[in-house]
């Protein structure tokens, strides 16, 4: 998988740094050991999966529980989760960013 995050405001590569962990001790330690059989609930778990722990993230953030401001600051997010087994793909995005993928 991948994350990348773009910071921006004052305090912006504070709040990317400290979302980039969240999401990566969150998602490593969440995604599922075992595929669902399945595929249309496989799916749908996994974009939940990511889905939750965006919003995770942001509550995380807004109650101040790190030490990154907010008020003027913030960061985008880019989610790719590599299925190898599937050869399935995963994208999440948040804010102003966006995963191309070529061949």
């Amino acid at each position: 998988g991948a994350l990348v995050l773009d910071g921006h405001g004052p305090d912006g590569h504070r709040v990317a740094d400290v979302v980039r962990d969240f999401l990566f001790r969150r998602l490593c330690s969440s995604l599922p050991s075992k595929r669902l059989e399945n595929l249309d609930e496989y799916r749908i778990s996994m974009l939940t999966l990511i889905s939750g722990a965006l919003e995770d993230a942001e509550a995380m953030l807004f109650a101040g529980e790190e030490a990154a401001d907010v008020r003027a600051s913030g960061a985008t997010a880019c989610i790719v989760i590599h299925d190898q087994k599937k050869k399935w793909l995963f994208s999440s995005w948040v804010g102003n960013c966006r995963c191309v993928l070529g061949e």
